[in-house]
């Protein structure tokens, strides 16, 4: 038990030396803003186009989300 927890300190020193000169960037960069409001992503077909149906939907996703 005490070996196990000799190695864990060493190895949470190493990390914290290894990880201490870029703290303030990794801090900046966990703290971005980026995803603090929900994302929507729409990938494109890059197989040509769809269905003549896929125009329909699109609209209709697209009056849905002017609601909110």
């Amino acid at each position: 038990m005490a070996t196990a927890m000799v190695i864990a300190v060493a190895l949470a020193a190493v990390w914290l030396l290894l990880l201490g000169p870029f703290a303030s960037r990794l801090r900046a960069h966990w703290r971005e803003p980026v995803m603090a409001a929900p994302v929507l992503i729409v990938e494109s077909d890059d197989w040509g186009p769809g269905p003549a149906t896929d125009g329909d939907w699109l609209e209709r996703l697209r009056a849905m989300l002017s609601t909110h």
